[in-house]
């Protein structure tokens, strides 16, 4: 069963959006970037797989709050790859996906379920 997100975080997300975060925080990649038109074979699942997320830099299962001094903006692919990992191993795997040649570590991914798509 998921979670409901709540009208904290939800405000917080937007306002990271209006102040200017303008990427991801793992990947580095601007948002948006990886959306296909919409009415092109995968757009649904290129949406999600590319929209923005608020990231706990300490998870909240671990006791990190919802505040704006723990939280950052990321694609959904690469704040799932963080999931509950500690923020030591979070800071690792922003270096290694950030040295990624501008590719998000999800986009061979949404390729192969678009070419599926549209065969």
């Amino acid at each position: 069963m998921r979670k409901k997100k709540s009208k904290k975080g939800k405000s917080l997300r937007n306002r990271l959006i209006a102040g200017g975060q303008p990427a991801c925080f793992y990947c580095g990649l601007p948002f948006g970037n990886f959306i296909l038109p919409k009415h092109s074979p995968g757009a649904a699942k290129s949406r999600r797989f590319a929209c923005i997320t608020l990231e706990h830099l300490v998870a909240r299962s671990l006791g990190g709050e919802t505040t704006k001094e723990n939280c950052v903006l990321a694609h959904q692919w690469c704040n799932n790859a963080a999931a509950n990992m500690a923020l030591p191993d979070k800071l690792l795997l922003k270096e290694t996906l950030s040295k990624n040649n501008g590719v998000p570590p999800w986009w061979p991914v949404l390729q192969k379920i678009i070419e599926k798509q549209s065969v």
